[in-house]
């Protein structure tokens, strides 16, 4: 990314499900309803290799312009232009073998001719990859770890920078030894036993998924690697060697800087702002021509969902001779298990209890049977479901 004048930012829509299935392996994705067996025609969710399948695919799409104009990792596409000259020449190669392989994008989380963007959770600008300023934020407004948890939270947010920062590993040994009380004699171990320390450790506590499995395991200390075939080792190894041969482990090194993948902070709740500059009216012209659009980027927008389902009972309730009865009779104590909240509405323990209202009855069953993210397993089933929710 570093040198470049302009980057593009490209989301892959509904990512999995743009993969078409073999005709023969789809009967392999089948599950029963009440109403007849189904199976996927596309990639779905929860495969064993579709994170694999999908890079494969990608790379596969764009390796003309592979290193060259392209990098991608998963769904995340970004088109680099050296030169703003040759932004809307780059645009329209990269488009036309996307559109060779029918691949759609999400309009509304693609932007373009942007100087700086975020990519995995880094900053990536002419300047290379940079970590993202509201992270750093994010650790320097922490309260200090007062919990085993709040220690766990903190190193996690520190290894999502740990490819910006020089030594961690040994700048965060204090929080490491608090996560886990090393004996005495443990710390002395030499670093090379302290990575095989836990990698054993990680075996014992996984030890029901991963025996009689094929498991890999990847580390930036490349010593490691070579654990099986040194000849000489001291009894410390040999026995966890011993225990290491239980299983089907292969050893990889992975340098620190290449580990790209989505951390702690990527997972905290923000909203990615893509700040760009004002381009020139020939190039909007341009654009023009090619359909494409610019985000703009004058106002910070948040996006909360919360349930409507919930307020509707909360006002049917209001108006419900039944929940009526029930504030007479928890007036009087007569009711113990009921309960009333700040905004209320009358539950009963954890269960919110529905006016006898028809609309809002329907409108519960639709969402529980024919929204389109429920799976509806049988009536039984929902039911149960339904029945630790409302009353």
């Amino acid at each position: 990314m570093a040198g470049c004048a302009l980057l593009s930012f490209l989301d892959c829509y509904s990512g999995y499900h743009q993969i078409t299935l073999a005709a023969e392996d789809q009967k392999k994705t089948a599950f029963i309803t009440p109403f007849g067996a189904y199976c996927y025609t596309s990639m779905s969710f929860g495969l064993k290799n579709i994170g694999a399948t999908y890079q494969r695919v990608i790379q596969t799409c764009l390796t003309d312009h592979w290193g060259k104009r392209v990098e991608a990792y998963v769904d995340d596409v970004v088109i680099k232009t050296k030169n703003a000259e040759d932004f809307i020449d780059d645009l329209q190669q990269v488009f036309d073998s996307l559109r060779k392989f029918r691949w759609k994008l999400n309009p509304t989380k693609c932007v373009f001719g942007v100087p700086a963007g975020q990519l995995l959770g880094f900053v990536v600008s002419n300047r290379g990859i940079e970590a993202n300023p509201k992270k750093v934020k994010a650790i320097l407004r922490m309260h200090p770890p007062r919990s085993q948890k709040d220690a766990q939270r903190l190193t996690g947010y520190m290894a999502a920078l740990s490819r910006l920062i020089s030594r961690l590993n040994e700048r965060d040994m204090p929080f490491y030894k608090l996560l886990k009380k090393l004996r005495a004699h443990e710390e002395n171990y030499p670093t090379h036993d302290l990575e095989l320390a836990a990698v054993v450790h990680a075996l014992k506590i996984w030890r029901h998924y991963l025996m009689g499995n094929k498991c890999k395991s990847y580390t930036d200390h490349k010593s490691l690697k070579y654990i099986f075939t040194q000849t000489e080792l001291n009894m410390r190894q040999r026995r966890w060697l011993e225990l290491i041969k239980d299983y089907e482990l292969e050893i990889h090194y992975h340098p620190r800087k290449e580990n790209i993948v989505a951390d702690a902070l990527s997972r905290k709740s923000y909203c990615n702002l893509l700040t760009g500059e004002e381009l020139s009216a020939e190039l909007c012209a341009e654009m023009e021509q090619l359909r494409l659009g610019f985000v703009s980027t004058e106002q910070l927008n948040e996006l909360i969902v919360h349930s409507t389902l919930e307020d509707q009972i909360r006002e049917a309730q209001k108006t419900c001779p039944s929940i009526a009865e029930l504030k007479v009779g928890m007036e009087r104590g007569l009711l113990p298990y009921f309960r009333k909240d700040e905004r209320g509405a009358i539950w009963l323990q954890s269960r919110l209890c529905i006016p006898q209202d028809k609309s809002i009855s329907e409108a519960i069953m639709t969402e529980a049977h024919c929204t389109r993210y429920s799976i509806h397993p049988g009536s039984t089933k929902m039911y149960r479901d339904l029945k630790k929710l409302f009353w």
